[in-house]
């Protein structure tokens, strides 16, 4: 690398092999001539010139041009691909790119860019004709530790983190890219030895070029986070606060406590180190609870309305049995939950703690008989009502997930303005997952809006109820709708809770194209995402409620899968404290709350009006999950398609810190 301070790049001209004039005969240069037109002074220009004639091996000429660079920029230069030697100016601009020029000596063939890179991002591989699709368009492809980056020629780009990379498929000498956010790009690559170098590189088997971080890592520990030098502020890795949130919601310290039980994770290591329960039971109580709920996740509470007591809990199924296994501490946690509740004192016990199962109730029976499970029974918890929700479990969802991706991406423009494409669309019954996660909150949230109590589970807690239990709190309280207040949430109720990021995204698994073989991998299922639809769905109806806009909706989702910021990596918050805590060096890992922090005006809602006694916006939020009013998110499903979503749109990851426009957005 060699930096050259003073000098602006404008432009890099490429002469290639060309026929020039010169007294009335013609000549045919045998080796490429390379033009760098440069400002600044004339003395650096000629030192520039010398290193770079000297590293490159044959003459270079430098021209020092007569106008300022509109924008300085970092320029690699390759000047033939047997020579693999590779020169480096660096400045500050996000990328250079030079329309193609005539020259006296020739005609120009070549363009030089150069991607704007993140902290701790390096190119590895550089490629350059390569055919993008079926547009035959040329460009250039690089492969950096984090991402696959394209450039067209027309001055656009699109990139391809590593690991949302689902599956490679090679067609002679083509390359079929599919992604986990519903891309399918195919590039030809013309030079086959460079064919080969992309396929091994991508797959972590190139006998030279060797990176921790490509498609299908081993470990969440070889992936870009763990690399990435990005100067974060260490108080936005946990933004969630335990204590702060109970003193927020009105909590009564004499009615409920913040229980450090699991400061060292052993009563749960799935569960976060703090949470709150009733002050009515003690530890050793709560240990036997651990032992009767799968996965020891244990009834704790997320929510309360301060003025009825009314609380929202979550926990796992109780592991009830084949033999229907009862157990008094537990009973006695629920009561308590009962208890507590002011409406529940003033009526002389006539309202119940109601447990809102989000399975059908074969399946929790099923769990019964495996004796892996079950469900509360009306026998040992006589003060609590039961209803089934019937939501999917995750194989149903990844499969519907499926079909709604190979829907999206093999359709063109024309199929979409088609009344098949919408019965297609009806046929993946991915709205009518969105229909039934979407109808549970809203009772969910409507029960605790009347005062009443519930209780919420699925099988182990971390999917379904996750859920559930977020949606109920965007539509409870307005705190939520906020843009930090929403980070808060999806770290308390997805990050710290034991959401499954690394299963559930498929982290370094190859997934079928198609889907057609979807039991291959069995753990993976877009549970995140479809939370995330729910939300944007939410938004569509009440367009001033939210602070924050659709592009954090995209970012978010993203972001489960690209593995630029620590938050989404491991099963649980254990794993993801214990890797950032050893990680070497001054940084922690990434945060994406710090980016969004940083780049707030980018995902803020300008329509938003944020609620007074005189607000026109309702403090709850009771959406309709009717079918008529549900559709399709277009700006995540159809991005990619140029007359729908803009195909080439600059990911959200890219954002410079000064960017003023959204990338994405739904106002």
């Amino acid at each position: 690398m060699i930096l050259v301070e003073g000098l602006h790049f404008t432009s890099l001209i490429h002469v290639g092999n060309s026929e020039t004039s010169q007294s009335n005969s013609t000549v045919s240069t045998n080796v490429p001539a390379w033009f760098i037109l440069l400002s600044g002074p004339g003395t650096l220009v000629k030192q520039t010139q010398d290193i770079a004639s000297e590293i490159v091996g044959h003459e270079l000429s430098l021209l020092c041009s007569d106008y300022a660079s509109p924008s300085s920029g970092a320029l690699t230069l390759t000047p033939c691909d047997p020579m693999r030697s590779m020169l480096s100016y660096r400045f500050d601009s996000e990328i250079v790119y030079s329309n193609s020029m005539s020259s006296a000596s020739g005609t120009v063939s070549q363009v030089a860019f150069q991607p704007h890179l993140l902290s701790g991002e390096e190119i590895q591989f550089k490629c350059d004709s390569v055919i993008f699709g079926e547009s035959k368009e040329a460009g250039n492809l690089f492969i950096t530790n984090f991402c696959i980056i394209l450039f067209y020629k027309n001055g656009d780009h699109t990139e391809i983190p590593l690991t949302a990379v689902s599956a490679l498929m090679v067609k002679g000498n083509g390359i079929l890219i599919c992604t986990k956010d519903i891309r399918s790009i195919e590039i030809t690559v013309r030079d086959l030895s460079h064919h080969r170098d992309i396929i091994s590189i991508l797959t972590g088997k190139h006998p030279v070029i060797k990176s921790l971080s490509w498609c299908y890592p081993s470990s969440p520990r070889m992936c870009f986070a763990f690399y990435s030098t990005e100067c974060i502020d260490g108080h936005l890795w946990n933004i969630y606060s335990v204590s702060a949130e109970f003193a927020r919601l009105g909590f009564c310290p004499f009615e409920w406590r913040i229980c450090t039980l699991n400061s060292s994770y052993s009563l749960c290591s799935t569960y976060p180190k703090q949470f709150i329960v009733p002050s009515g039971i003690n530890d050793d109580e709560l240990k036997k609870v651990a032992a009767f709920r799968s996965k020891a996740r244990i009834p704790v509470v997320c929510w309360i309305n301060s003025v009825t007591g009314a609380t929202l809990s979550r926990s796992a199924q109780p592991i009830i049995g084949l033999f229907s296994k009862k157990c008094n501490e537990d009973q006695k946690l629920l009561h308590e939950l009962l208890q507590l509740n002011y409406i529940f004192q003033q009526s002389g016990g006539d309202h119940k703690l109601h447990v809102m199962d989000a399975r059908a109730n074969i399946a929790a029976a099923a769990n019964s008989l495996s004796g892996k499970g079950g469900t509360e029974g009306a026998d040992s918890y006589p003060f609590c009502s039961f209803t089934f929700l019937g939501i999917g479990n995750i194989h149903a969802l990844r499969d519907s997930f499926y079909k709604l991706c190979n829907l999206c991406v093999t359709s063109t423009h024309s199929a979409l303005q088609t009344p098949n494409w919408l019965a297609a669309l009806h046929q993946t019954q991915w709205l009518h997952h969105v229909h039934k996660v979407l109808s549970s909150a809203v009772l969910i949230a409507d029960h605790v809006r009347k005062g009443k109590s519930v209780l919420t589970h699925c099988s182990d807690g971390w999917d379904r109820t996750a859920q559930l239990v977020s949606l109920a709190q965007i539509m409870l309280d307005p705190y939520f709708r906020t843009l930090r207040g929403f980070c808060i949430l999806i770290e308390k109720e997805w990050i710290c809770a034991g959401h499954k990021f690394m299963d559930r995204t498929a982290f370094g698994k190859e997934l079928p194209i198609g889907g057609e073989t979807s039991k291959d991998y069995h753990e993976f299922s877009p549970v995140f995402h479809l939370f995330l639809d729910c939300v944007w769905q939410i938004t569509q109806q009440f367009p001033t409620a939210f602070e924050f806009n659709g592009s954090l909706l995209i970012l978010l989702s993203d972001s489960a899968y690209s593995c630029r910021f620590g938050n989404f990596l491991f099963n649980n918050d254990k794993d993801r404290q214990e890797a950032a805590a050893s990680r070497p060096g001054p940084h922690s890992l990434p945060s994406i709350w710090a980016h969004v922090t940083a780049h707030g005006q980018d995902y803020t809602n300008g329509q938003y009006q944020r609620p007074h006694p005189h607000s026109t916006t309702p403090l709850v939020l009771l959406p309709s999950a009717s079918p008529l009013v549900l559709h399709l998110w277009p700006d995540y499903y159809l991005r990619w398609h140029n007359d729908v979503g803009g195909f080439l749109r600059l990911p959200s990851h890219r954002l410079s810190p000064t960017s003023q426009s959204p990338v994405y957005s739904t106002d």
